[in-house]
């Protein structure tokens, strides 16, 4: 029994130096979230990229976010800075078409949301090139 204590006590600090992860409606710092939906199914995946470096992903009919990888916490950081560089923060369109693509940005004090996808709309190539960066970040290597 006194041999088992020690070893007891050494679990319990190793599992309580764990770092948590917070789903992202709960996250209180800033986040991106960004993805894609419409067509013949309507059918829209939707991720977030939270400031800490932890990236989800939440497909239709879901009600949760699962974790796909964690980035570093700078690229994560870059990344957001970035979106306010760009002016997400306050911005507001919403001009979808039948697919449609979509950035938003959170935080405590601050929300842009950017969805296009109307032909008769264009959105700035700026905006453009930035989610397809997002969008390489959900590409998963092995």
């Amino acid at each position: 029994m006194r041999k088992f204590l020690p070893v007891l006590g050494l679990l319990i600090l190793i599992l309580s130096c764990k770092s948590r992860q917070v789903q992202p409606d709960v996250f209180p710092d800033r986040q991106l979230i960004f993805g894609s939906g419409g067509g013949i199914t309507g059918a829209v995946t939707t991720y977030a990229l939270l400031e800490d470096g932890y990236l989800y992903v939440q497909k239709s009919r879901t009600d949760s976010f699962e974790l796909v990888k964690k980035v570093g916490k700078s690229q994560a950081r870059t990344l957001i800075q970035k979106a306010e560089t760009l002016g997400i923060p306050g911005m507001e369109l919403n001009v979808p078409g039948n697919m449609y693509y979509f950035v938003r940005y959170k935080s405590p004090d601050q929300q842009g949301n950017v969805v296009w996808g109307d032909f008769a709309t264009k959105v700035k190539p700026e905006i453009q090139a930035f989610y397809t960066e997002l969008t390489t970040l959900t590409q998963i290597t092995e």
